[in-house]
């Protein structure tokens, strides 16, 4: 251990010398940086499903919209949501959005949420609308639509806004189709209402459409959830969305079709020309299209059913009348599903009334790419009619629509009720040619060894709707050996099927069953050698129950003991033992007769193998030792053993990890301990700790008294402070403490700067350690001033009088060539153990 101190000397030379001695400190400083956390901020808003309607000012004026606050001067822009049964939806959450150029949509003026009131409607203020005209079809306000970004508890919730969307789907995922309303396209020149529809399903709602049950409250044409059309019947001009003019259940009133405006498209619907090129009327005598009398549809609130009454008699225009109820849905991808519902026709011979149900992708109810399937009058009975639809790769929008034909130039009627999509694959059930016609119930017979031993009916519901046999349990030991549907043999139980217009059996044919155990050999992973017998637990699984060579299923060893026999793991090796598993009561209960045979046989094989094992002791080490020997670090291991054995010092350890004793830390070693061909690993603590510093204090300043200059004798010039001191600080561990000593030299002799050249005096300073001791001249070797004591204290602090310790010498020579001015010099000390 050594250390080091400077001191500078300084000497100013007038008509007195001066000597100055002074040690510069240094000092440290650290500076922390504090860093600011950023904020996370995230907005997490919710929302519902849609569908949209436009009305001229007429229709709107006729409309009760209590809460409707304009002068008349502006047009209207209302929202009016409902529930899974059509009824009004209070307290769903929206946002008013407007579409940018880039394609986006974004809140509209940063407006805030609003809330539909207990008649499930918002009603836009008349600023707000003015401001929308004023901006509509400009920079960034392309057109309008409504978000729904919460809903009441229960409900099917929308994506998160983060108050920017893509076209149909949300920023941050999901898809929007069932959230978001129809484009409205308002600019300054509009003059049309809007009267947005939408709705919202309940979370655990079966079905996928919306209000099933037609209901719509005898006040309106607008049947809620659904959308309804008229037109010529196979549309070939196009179609004639109804406006929303309120109407009472059975009245015959002037129905206005839906006007357009700046080509929206009649709102995002697709038909067969883009633009409709043909309107067509109803209840208008005076039109040149007008298709006759149609009377409001009559809802019934106890069957659920709608009734159109149509008379064609005095139409102007001579076709065949087509009436539309759709409804857009989001069906998973890759799902088969199907589309029906009930219906019944009055039955009037050639070109009498059809009713078609029929499903197109996106908003379409008419034109290519749909499936359909077509049914027929027939004479006032209830029939179903059903289409079968799959999926693509990727979830689809859909339009399910059900049409209906009345006969031109006649009187006609149609009645429709229980709508429902099902999803699913129906198994075993054949090719599916029947999608029209009443359904028949299904016969379920069950056979116990090919006599009858009963027979259930499943009543019919729907014509497609699927059905399931409901199995029988015995508990005499029978169970099920094969099923057939109308005499074919199905693989798949419970049988499956949707009801036709064809009657269907099934028959489940039981047989006695021949239950046995069956165990799998078992291999136990190698183990060390004194090692207990596994638990029954090992077996889980590897036992089973078998009806003759069928196995039924896998059990585990809460339904049966283990026993193995003849276990021993004393020595290492392969062994296999003979193990016997036996039934427990339980699961004979649960198959009758494998009481009888509950006992079977497997084997146990494994490998035990020899383990060594030691204990280790932790250490203590000092920071900056070496790494100890092997001798030394085979004591940090104790107790010896193999397979519980003692082997005294028959063994052999290694330092597996890099020594390292640089600071105060406690780290952990791995140390391979070996005995002939078996080894183990174990850790062994060593905590380093501090083995203290040896250090010395000297003086900040020292002075010299002054001397005169041109003297003719030598003279000892002692210094101003008699008591001078130095101090040497010892807190080194007691055990690693040691002698030390303290040396000093002149660095860089006495100098001075004068006239441009450097002038030096030598071999002034001298040390005297007692009043009787010769002096020694200090140079720029190192001499010892002092040593540690034998009892090595804390502190060792020496001083020294005014005629003893560090003194100048100055004779005649010296003098003489001694120039006024400020001399300075360099001393070193130098700590260090002591040789």
């Amino acid at each position: 251990m050594k250390s080091k101190r400077k001191m500078f000397v300084k000497i100013i030379v007038s008509s007195i010398f001066l000597l100055m001695l002074t040690m510069v400190l240094n000092a440290k400083m650290t500076r922390i940086v504090a860093q600011k956390e950023p904020e996370n901020k995230e907005t997490s808003i919710v929302k519902s499903n849609n569908i949209q309607y436009i009305t001229d000012d007429k229709q709107q004026k006729e409309q009760n919209i209590g809460n409707r606050s304009t002068t008349g001067n502006e047009i209207a822009i209302t929202l009016t949501e409902t529930d899974n049964y059509g009824k009004p939806l209070a307290d769903v959450g929206v946002i008013l959005q407007k579409k940018m150029n880039n394609g986006t949509w974004t809140t509209f003026n940063n407006e805030n949420i609003r809330k539909t009131d207990s008649n499930g409607q918002i009603v836009l203020p008349e600023s707000l609308v003015k401001l929308i005209k004023e901006k509509g079809g400009k920079e960034d306000n392309l057109a309008f639509r409504f978000r729904v970004v919460s809903v009441p508890t229960g409900y099917v919730e929308p994506p998160a806004y983060s108050g920017t969307d893509k076209e149909t789907a949300a920023s941050k995922g999901g898809v929007l189709y069932e959230h978001i309303s129809d484009v409205m396209t308002i600019t300054s020149d509009t003059t049309t209402d809007y009267h947005v529809r939408m709705y919202s399903n309940l979370k655990s709602s079966e079905n996928f459409l919306n209000n099933p049950y037609f209901y719509y409250g005898n006040n309106t044409t607008n049947i809620p959830g659904w959308s309804m059309f008229i037109g010529m019947w196979g549309f070939p001009g196009g179609v004639t969305p109804i406006g929303p003019t309120p109407q009472i259940s059975g009245t015959m009133q002037k129905w206005k079709a839906i006007p357009f405006e700046l080509n929206n498209k009649i709102n995002e619907w697709a038909y067969t020309n883009s633009i409709i090129a043909s309107v067509y009327t109803v209840n208008d005598p005076t039109n040149q299209v007008d298709l006759g009398e149609l009377i409001s549809p009559k809802y019934d609130e106890n069957t659920k059913t709608l009734r159109f009454d149509y008379d064609g008699t005095n139409a102007n225009r001579k076709s065949d009348f087509g009436i539309v109820i759709a409804q857009n849905v989001m069906i998973k991808p890759n799902t088969l599903f199907r589309f029906g519902m009930s219906y019944r026709l009055p039955g009037n011979g050639a070109n009498a009334e059809l009713i078609e149900a029929r499903v197109y992708k996106g908003k379409q109810i008419t034109g290519i790419g749909g499936v359909f399937q077509t049914g027929t009058s027939d004479n006032t009975e209830w029939k179903d009619i059903y289409v079968e639809r799959k999926t693509g790769s990727s979830a689809e929008l859909l339009t399910l629509s059900l049409r209906i034909k009345l006969p031109k130039e006649k009187k006609s009627w149609a009645e429709i009720k229980a709508p429902w999509v099902e999803p699913g694959a129906i198994d075993d059930s054949g090719a599916i040619t029947e999608n029209t016609g009443e359904p028949k119930s299904v016969a379920v017979e069950y056979y116990k060894d090919q006599t009858n031993d009963g027979t259930v009916d499943i009543p019919a519901t729907s014509l497609g709707r699927s059905w399931s046999a409901p199995l029988k349990t015995y508990s005499d030991g029978y169970v099920l050996d094969y099923a057939t549907l109308d005499g074919k043999k199905v693989t798949t139980n419970p049988v499956k099927g949707i009801f036709k217009s064809s009657a269907q059996t099934v028959k489940y044919y039981y047989r006695k069953a021949k239950y046995k155990l069956v165990a799998d050999d078992v291999t136990w992973e190698n183990q060390p050698v004194n090692t207990v017998a596994p638990t029954a637990k090992l077996f889980d699984n590897k036992v089973y129950v078998y009806d003759g060579d069928t196995k039924i299923e896998a059990i585990d060893s809460t339904q049966y003991d283990a026993t193995i026999e003849d276990y021993d793991s004393s020595a290492p090796g392969s062994k296999s033992f003979k193990v016997k598993f036996k039934s427990k009561t339980d699961l004979n209960t649960k198959y009758p007769g494998l009481g009888d045979n509950d006992t079977v046989y497997g084997k146990l094989n494994t490998t035990f193998f020899s383990v060594l094992s030691a204990t280790a002791i932790d250490q203590t080490n000092y920071i900056g030792d070496n790494q100890p020997s092997v001798a030394k670090i085979k004591k940090w291991v104790k107790n010896v053993q193999i397979d519980g054995k003692s082997i005294e010092e028959d063994y052999t350890v290694e330092l597996l990890d890099t020594w390292d004793s640089a600071k105060v830390e406690e780290k952990s070693y791995k140390i391979k301990v070996t005995s002939g061909s078996v080894s183990e690993t174990i850790s062994v603590k060593v905590n380093y700790i501090p083995s203290g510093n040896l250090s010395v204090t000297v003086p900040k300043l020292l002075e010299f008294d002054n001397v005169p200059i041109q003297s003719k004798k030598t003279q000892i010039i002692p210094r101003k402070n008699n008591q001078w001191d130095i101090t040497v600080d010892d807190q080194r561990n007691n055990t690693v403490r040691a002698d030390w000593q303290l040396s000093m030299r002149i660095k860089d002799d006495f100098s001075l700067e004068q006239d441009g050249q450097k002038h030096i005096l030598k071999g002034i300073l001298i040390f005297k350690d007692t009043t009787t001791s010769e002096p020694v001249f200090i140079n720029g070797e190192n001499y010892p001033i002092l040593k540690s004591s034998t009892d090595l204290p804390n502190e060792t602090t020496k001083s020294w009088s005014k005629d003893t310790g560090m003194l100048l010498e100055l004779d005649q020579s010296k003098s003489a060539v001694a120039r006024n001015g400020d001399y300075q010099a360099t001393l070193e000390f130098t700590l260090e153990d002591a040789p």
